[in-house]
């Protein structure tokens, strides 16, 4: 009788494993942002594909991924993007959303509600929903968001360590963005009269967006950032854009969010980070995928970015 109860706990305890073996992890990621995550039904590729692979593998788990895009919508519908993906986590489309930028205002929303993003999936009655989202834990981070000094072909050689360095070039910037208002508000506004301010639908009704423009050497620099130079650069391969190498000092962490009460998941995905991190893996797949990386910084949770940090002249 005891060997035949060991013999059915064997089993079961297989069966638990092979359980536990095939349990899927369902990470929400953008679907339209090359060279980070994109799919086109058929392929997914990217950084952030390639490191929820890596991570999902580390804890022994399938990897499904729930495709969303926010740009799909109409842009009075648009909603926050950090705020229609914390919706993602709390209607419980995926247990992770990746390539999340770790901004402490985002991970403690002022709002309880939000709406959808356009995911794969998606019924009519939820592209029309408004779902309660709330407080969200984050991961370790995995990459770092900077923002940085691209040059155009008439500036190429320009030597670039601080913004006071784009002193009498001609400058543009898309309208609304903070790498704008970084310019705008630099050293007590000391570009105000030197900078050219484009809308993205100025610059696409005067032949192209921004990078465009400064690829066709209608101006000689602009602060963006880096995530749309490689972006552009996936997409414009003989590009003349000249990435200068400087960061501007605000910048943002990125990594994984997930609800509050997954505490567990959180720390097993922590410990797959620190294994790429240590194993110096995360180089190595970002230029895989055409990324430009940088290694995460300190803090590893950034506060909103006040009028103050923006006026501070310094790079420090």
């Amino acid at each position: 009788m005891r060997a035949r109860f060991a013999v059915l706990a064997l089993s079961l305890g297989l069966i638990a494993s092979r359980a536990a073996a095939a349990e899927t992890l369902t990470v929400c990621l953008e679907g339209d942002a090359p060279p980070f995550s994109y799919h086109d039904g058929k392929k997914a590729t990217g950084f952030d594909v390639a490191v929820a692979a890596a991570v999902a593998k580390r804890l022994d788990r399938d990897l499904k991924i729930q495709w969303f895009e926010i740009s799909k919508l109409p842009e009075a519908d648009e909603p926050d993007p950090a705020r229609a993906e914390n919706a993602m986590l709390n209607l419980g489309k995926c247990q992770l959303v990746g390539g999340f930028p770790l901004i402490a205002n985002d991970l403690t929303p002022s709002e309880d509600k939000s709406r959808l993003p356009d995911f794969t999936g998606e019924t009519r009655d939820e592209r029309k929903e408004w779902v309660p989202i709330g407080r969200l834990m984050a991961s370790k981070p995995y990459y770092y968001y900077p923002f940085t000094v691209l040059l155009g072909p008439t500036a190429a050689g320009r030597k670039v360590a601080s913004l006071d360095d784009l002193s009498g070039l001609r400058i543009a910037s898309e309208d609304g963005t903070l790498a704008d208002a970084i310019l705008m508000w630099y050293d007590h506004r000391k570009y105000f009269r030197q900078v050219t301010h484009y809308t993205p639908a100025q610059s696409l009704a005067h032949g192209g967006g921004l990078l465009e423009h400064l690829d066709r050497g209608d101006f000689d620099a602009t602060l963006v950032a880096l995530r749309r130079y490689d972006a552009y650069r996936a997409q414009h391969p003989d590009t003349k854009l000249v990435p200068s190498g400087y960061y501007y000092r605000l910048g943002f962490n990125v990594g994984y969010v997930a609800k509050p009460g997954d505490v567990a998941l959180v720390g097993r995905v922590n410990a797959a980070i620190d294994d790429l991190m240590s194993g110096n893996k995360l180089p190595a797949m970002a230029k895989a995928e055409g990324m430009t990386f940088v290694a995460p910084r300190q803090p590893a949770i950034a506060r909103g970015v006040t009028l103050g940090d923006l006026i501070a002249g310094d790079d420090k």
